[in-house]
């Protein structure tokens, strides 16, 4: 099933789907370069790890020194005002409180608009796309955990394991304070011991529904009593009187179990390996995979003690990998449509401001997933609005305001330009400058002077791929109702709107 394929059949439509699979696309000239390298080097590169060059800065609230100070002096603040009873301190307390949510909102944002930055900008993409992944699996949202400093520490654990071991990281979740409070371990004690984390670690993270009863899951909870977080700190810690010393029976085996003997006991379970392998399987190459390519990859987990890189290996060298019922046959996620355009359209200089509206829009914001399910994904990312929104977002990323659409955006801090209408339209129109692709570079004249050629190099640069020719007409047909001399830059940013808007460039 997971057979590696022959060295010498690796054409750049197989390049171009392995960086579009497990990355986020790139321009034509990025294709080719994974393309000469072969399928063992292209490979070997996406899995040497994660590269500190090139990468954007973290935002400069992101210093641990930084946010001690910020906590203990807002804790500090909240017990004077609470203890000294008179309502004008209460008032002055409520208005700390919204300065703080307000800030707390402000840096949430900037760090979604830092991540998008980052996975555009990245030279090791499967990292970026892994900490997606794993983002999307142990699903955690800003809007209850409501520090987004906790946020943007639990990314940067994602991303140190994106290729690591999936057991040492799910050991890592459940001392992660964005975790344990978003599914309440913090608040979990011997005495009421919260059920939350215990059973969306075995239904959602690790085993899948009906796996466990409901005894397994008090069970679990009771080992996971104990645990608590340091603020000031931003870490948990383990408060051994909060903690139920008891035996407790889970999963067929006893024992006064903590919360690492709880994870390796899951991890030894049967469904493990097949739970983690068809979401695997369903992220990277099919959103139904069959159960013989959930079992090979599985297999592949157990052989490699769940370490994600030697079963990516197999997996993107293989055959199976590359066969074309696979090809762009998933939807794009929101995050993979706004990335690959900013690569297929070269747009260096997007606003993040833009980019995160874009992505609200769509349905997909970082750092708010909807539940701890995450993303439904696959056809879930497309309805009648969000489609009427990919066409109408494809044709500002080529026309500007000269599209008709207004796109929403989205700022991390509060900008006093925004306040106004006046102001509003001004933004705009300073965004829309950056927002552009530059088509006369996408298209010189010298490649408009040939029908052919011209789609030719836009196919590869949209879809990767040459068109057959039932495929092609509708584009032809357009470039031929424009008059026989070559098209201007303005036909040619229609002609890319007209490619971005078919079906074809919504699947990856």
């Amino acid at each position: 099933m997971l057979e590696p394929a022959p060295a010498d059949d690796w054409s750049i439509e197989d390049a171009a789907h392995l960086l579009n699979r497990a990355g986020f696309g790139g321009p034509p000239d990025t294709l080719r370069e994974w393309h000469s390298l072969g399928r063992t080097a292209a490979v070997a590169r996406l899995l040497k790890g994660p590269e500190a060059a090139g990468a954007p800065a973290l935002p400069r609230w992101f210093d641990p020194d930084a946010y001690r100070t910020r906590i203990t002096t807002q804790l500090e603040e909240r017990r004077k005002l609470q203890a000294s009873g008179e309502a004008e301190a209460r008032e002055e307390a409520r208005q700390l409180q919204r300065r703080h949510a307000m800030k707390d909102r402000q840096q949430a944002t900037e760090a979604a608009g830092w991540w998008l930055d980052r996975l555009f900008t990245t030279p090791a993409p499967l990292v970026e796309k892994m900490t997606l992944f794993w983002h999307g699996h142990f699903a955690t949202s800003i809007a209850k955990v409501k520090d987004p400093y906790l946020m943007l520490q639990q990314n940067e654990l994602f991303r140190r394991h994106a290729l690591g071991n999936v057991r040492a990281l799910t050991r890592e979740v459940v001392r992660d304070p964005a975790m344990m409070i978003y599914l309440d371990t913090h608040r979990s004690t011997r005495r009421h011991p919260n059920e939350n984390f215990a059973r969306e670690l075995m239904e959602l993270f690790t085993l899948g529904e009906g796996r466990y009863s409901e005894d397994d899951v008090m069970a679990a909870a009771r080992a996971f009593t104990g645990l608590r977080i340091n603020r000031p700190l931003g870490r948990a810690f383990f408060h051994r009187p909060s903690w139920d010393p008891g035996t407790k029976e889970f999963l067929g085996r006893s024992g006064r179990f903590q919360a690492d003997d709880i994870v390796d006991i899951l991890f030894a379970e049967e469904a493990c390996a097949p739970f983690l392998a068809r979401k695997i399987a369903a992220f990277f190459i099919s959103d139904a995979p069959s159960d013989a390519l959930v079992t090979a990859i599985a297999a592949e987990f157990r052989r490699h003690d769940f370490e994600v890189a030697p079963v990516l290996h197999t997996v993107f060298r293989s055959t199976e990998f590359y066969r074309p019922e696979y090809r762009r046959s998933r939807i794009k996620s929101p995050v993979q449509f706004v990335v690959q355009s900013r690569h297929a359209l070269e747009l260096d200089s997007l606003p993040r401001a833009l980019q995160l509206g874009i992505l609200q829009l769509l349905g997909q914001s970082l750092f708010q997933p909807p539940n701890v399910a995450g993303w439904d994904g696959g056809r879930a990312w497309i309805t009648t609005h969000t489609l009427l929104a990919r066409y109408n977002i494809a044709g500002y990323l080529v026309k500007g305001p000269a599209s008709g659409f207004r796109p929403p955006l989205v700022h991390h801090r509060k900008a006093p330009a925004a306040n106004n209408r006046d102001g509003r339209e001004r933004l705009a129109r300073q965004l829309a400058r950056r927002a552009v692709a530059d088509v006369a570079a996408l298209a010189p004249p010298a490649l408009r002077q040939d029908r052919h050629s011209l789609l030719a190099a836009l196919e590869l640069r949209l879809f990767q791929e040459t068109l057959d020719e039932t495929a092609r007409r509708p584009f032809l047909e357009y470039l031929e109702q424009q008059g026989d001399g070559p098209p201007g830059p303005e036909t040619v940013a229609s002609l890319l709107h007209l490619m971005m808007s078919s079906p074809r460039y919504q699947l990856c």
